[in-house]
């Protein structure tokens, strides 16, 4: 496996490995990632589909419905996936060619316009460039003022990326700070789950893979750095699996860490489209992108924060119907309204609490919740990443996979520890994508426009002595070390 966006061999075919027709792959759990990893094994490890075995105790996939509807514009992994799953909604297109051609017609545009003092970009700067080792053991807010803690950016960046260990926020704001900037989120037609899922199955259909679900994988058996067994759990009758040389084994692995709670609001109710109308000065139902990620309402005891994405949200949604996603970052804490927490709540008083921020007439509030709004509330457990280490037949793949510099919660993410672990397994030789985060976007703009001369050796001899003065402050840090690889000295 080599890493490298520029490689001539990342668009080319992988070769066909030799006597690949031998080898069966079991993927453990059907999740996306599970499902990503089995259109790698078939376009790039030309694996027969009957060979490859989905494994999993859910009897549907309809536990993927509540992912996020949007991802930002720099997703390498996920598009190269995408860029071979033929769309269901239109005939010669894929899954990336619908959903590029979309964004490009109608893009999302945020309606966040966040400011920060100078004392707090100040902040910000000198954080972003923090050495690692230094946030080591510390959390966000053992490192900023209460300021930049109460900041709408602060609110905003949190909402994305819950984490709140320091070295984890650096990791977020060095890969995702472009999303800031106008047009960098991008949004399928539909539900993730209609726009994206939908078809990777039906890709896999065609290609013969195998599901077996109301399957519990209750033993994994590895010896000597080798998976040689697992055993399976259905109907009531226990079996073991025995592998051969020849088979893969691919598992997947989250560690729990604490519940986010999202909820579906569903309404026609013009009462509470005009409310949203009022506060957004748009039109909910217009078919165009609305909020442009998620609004956060920094004062919500749970830390709600809210999003309309483009409707229609599902294909069988009903006309004049409005669909909002909500997402609660802290649902153990009692509500401002709901005098419960998040996780005991049931739906209508999720949509209660919500319309409370919203600001609507206490007096009007239950009745609207109750009456006017369908509400279907989902609990999805966030992760850590732990090393997990592949074995010679055997790799990890999902949330808990640690990857270096990258944040586990994105599907850019999932598909990543996928390609990795089949392109390990089987040796494919194809590059994979290289990311090039935020941080580079504009440090590269000094080795393009000073060629062969370093940005110090531009300039007066006067400034060179303030610059070598300002350079002194900045020894041992990240940022010294990225001035010199982009030759600014």
């Amino acid at each position: 496996m080599r890493i490298g966006g520029i490689a001539m061999d990342l668009f080319v075919k992988p070769r066909k490995r030799e006597n690949i027709d031998a080898h069966n792959a079991y993927i453990l759990g059907s999740d996306f990632t599970s499902l990503v990893a089995a259109c790698y094994l078939l376009r790039d490890g030309s694996l027969k589909g009957e060979h490859i075995h989905i494994i999993d105790s859910v009897d549907s996939f309809h536990h993927y419905e509540s992912y996020l509807s949007f991802v930002d514009n720099r997703s390498l992994y996920l598009w190269d996936i995408l860029r071979s799953i033929p769309s269901i909604e239109t005939e010669g297109l894929t899954v990336l060619d619908e959903m590029i051609y979309l964004n490009h017609d109608a893009p999302m545009k945020t309606v966040h316009n966040i400011q920060l003092s100078d004392q707090l970009i100040s902040e910000l700067v000198h954080f972003f460039f923090t050495p690692d080792e230094q946030l080591e053991g510390k959390q966000v807010k053992d490192v900023f003022s209460q300021d930049f803690m109460e900041s709408d950016f602060y609110y905003y960046w949190h909402a994305l990326f819950p984490v709140n260990d320091a070295y984890s926020f650096k990791v977020t704001l060095h890969r995702y700070m472009h999303i800031l900037t106008s047009h960098s989120m991008i949004s399928p037609k539909y539900c993730m789950y209609e726009s994206v899922i939908v078809p990777i199955i039906e890709y896999l259909d065609a290609h013969h893979v195998v599901f077996h679900f109301n399957t519990e994988v209750t033993h994994v058996e590895i010896e000597d750095d080798k998976a040689t067994a697992f055993t399976i759990k259905s109907e009531g009758m226990e079996e073991t699996i025995d592998l051969t040389n020849q088979d893969l084994l691919f598992i997947h692995t989250s560690q729990s860490k604490d519940s986010i709670v999202h909820a579906v609001v569903t309404t026609q109710d013009e009462k509470i489209i005009h409310y949203l109308r009022n506060i957004l000065q748009k039109d909910p139902l217009s078919g165009e992108d609305i909020t442009g990620g998620v609004i956060p309402i920094n004062e919500s005891a749970w830390e709600l924060n809210w999003t309309i994405p483009r409707q229609p949200y599902y294909k069988n949604q009903k006309e004049n119907e409005c669909v909002i996603l909500l997402h609660g970052l802290h649902p153990e804490k009692t509500g401002d309204y709901v005098e419960k927490s998040m996780l005991e709540s049931k739906g209508y008083e999720i949509c209660a609490e919500w319309l409370y921020h919203l600001g609507i007439p206490q007096n009007k509030i239950n009745e609207l919740s109750l009456m006017s709004a369908s509400t279907v509330p989902y609990t999805h457990t966030n992760t850590h990443c732990e090393a997990h280490i592949n074995g010679r037949n055997y790799a990890y793949i999902g949330e808990g996979v640690s990857l270096p510099y990258e944040y586990p919660g994105s599907l850019d993410y999932l598909v990543h520890t996928a390609m990795n672990a089949v392109y390990s397994l089987l040796h494919i030789t194809r590059s994979i994508p290289a990311y090039r985060y935020s941080i580079e976007d504009y440090l590269s703009v000094f080795s393009s426009l000073y060629g062969d001369e370093t940005f110090m050796e531009s300039q007066s001899f006067t400034k060179r002595l303030v610059l070598k003065e300002l350079l002194k402050r900045i020894e041992g840090s990240d940022l010294e070390a990225l001035l010199k690889e982009y030759k600014f000295f």
